[in-house]
């Protein structure tokens, strides 16, 4: 079947708006209740009738702003019957549509050559849940307002004092955070953090807690609760004891066996915490200044060191691992364009140079050291470090 999609009754809801900072970041309609508490839960953020969204900017004497993505659900994609795959398990497409599929069920159409415009809009299948790459396709739909963007960095307000920590993906972002917490310092963003009206505001996803994180805090193991601080230190040292069966006696098979499912409980090493049970309201600002910038690095000699760097380095190396973040949202892209060569996105083919040169537009002029540091870092020397750099 092919044509407009089919909404059905079902348990649909109003239309919705997720928001922050103010700013609508993505509208929902004809959503399903549990598509809702999804959206919510991956962004963390509220769902508030777009009608009352739209009354308050109204109040205000202003007209909302359109949203960065749309998402309608519906009963029906309009795709065809027979699709031609792109991947074992990934997009597809009929001729008219790109779709991307879950379990070899196509359960979104995602009009990649349009996202970046106020017009972009998915449709998903009802009560499928939050459509892949949600938060990479936000990001790159920010990238078409002059004025926004989007940082793969945590931040904090330290007494008054905007301080922005990014780096490559395990560089320390979360540790960074975390250490200037310690040093009185009120939490703003952690995983992605967006310049809206010249100020920061974090999107308050789910913040990760590592079992080694909490053996350093005494706040943080009260924050997650003693038994999950237990949990985590106990799946800590099975993964460890399967490392070293491993290399004891590789070729056992029962050694072999106990190493695998050892190793298995690394997956318990970690806790993803909603920003509001991890934070008490004093401890959170809603937005911050950019006033400091902070480039981190991890290294293999003991000890952290910290200099000064230019900000424009700084706007490169961010650049670059935006670009990374974005690989499986590229390999939609990518997919898509094998379907339709012609139907290209001109943020997405000069996404490097168009970060970069923001990036350095809002970087420019601003201070910025180079921290590296051991992966498992002391958290506390870390914020200290950090701290008196930047104060």
């Amino acid at each position: 079947m092919s044509g407009s999609p089919t909404t059905g009754p079902g348990d649909a809801t109003d239309a919705v708006a997720f928001s922050l900072g103010g700013h609508p970041l993505v509208h929902v309609l004809d959503g399903s209740a549990s598509d809702l508490r999804a959206i919510a839960d991956r962004l963390g953020l509220d769902a508030r009738p777009l009608a009352h969204v739209a009354g308050d900017a109204e109040s205000a004497g202003g007209v909302a702003d359109p949203p960065l993505l749309s998402i309608r659900y519906v009963t029906t994609l309009p795709i065809g019957r027979e699709l031609r795959t792109v991947g074992k398990d990934d997009g597809a497409f009929d001729g008219q549509w790109f779709a991307v599929r879950r379990g070899g069920r196509p359960v979104a159409v995602i009009p990649l050559q349009d996202v970046g415009q106020p017009h972009a809009e998915i449709l998903a299948i009802r009560g499928s849940g939050v459509p892949g790459r949600l938060v990479s396709l936000l990001n790159l739909a920010m990238l078409g307002r002059p004025d926004r963007i989007a940082l793969h960095a945590s931040a904090v307000d330290l007494d008054g004092l905007g301080i922005a920590a990014c780096g490559w993906s395990g560089s320390g972002k979360t540790e960074a955070m975390l250490g200037l917490m310690e040093q009185g310092a009120r939490f703003v963003g952690d995983e992605w953090t967006y310049r809206l009206d010249g100020r920061l505001v974090g999107l308050p996803e789910r913040v990760r807690i590592q079992d080694w994180h909490a053996q350093q805090s005494a706040w943080l193991q009260t924050r997650i609760g003693r038994g999950a601080a237990v949990r985590m230190g106990a799946a800590a040292a099975a993964e460890r004891s399967g490392r070293w069966l491993g290399r004891a006696a590789p070729g056992v098979p029962v050694v072999r066996s106990l190493a695998g499912t050892a190793r298995r409980f690394g997956t318990l090493r970690h806790v993803d915490l909603p920003v509001a049970d991890l934070f008490e309201p004093a401890r959170r600002a809603p937005s911050v200044g950019l006033d400091r910038l902070v480039l981190l690095e991890t290294s293999t000699t003991a000890g952290i060191r910290v200099e000064p760097i230019d900000p424009s380095v700084v706007a490169a190396r961010l650049a670059l691992a935006h670009v990374h973040h974005r690989r499986e949202l590229l390999g939609w892209y990518w997919q898509a364009r094998f379907a339709y060569p012609e139907r290209r996105n001109a943020i997405l083919d000069d996404i490097e140079t168009i970060e970069r040169t923001r990036l350095e537009t809002v970087f420019e002029g601003r201070p910025a050291i180079r921290v590296d540091h051991p992966h498992d870092v002391d958290i506390r020397a870390l914020g200290r470090a950090i701290a008196e750099a930047c104060r």
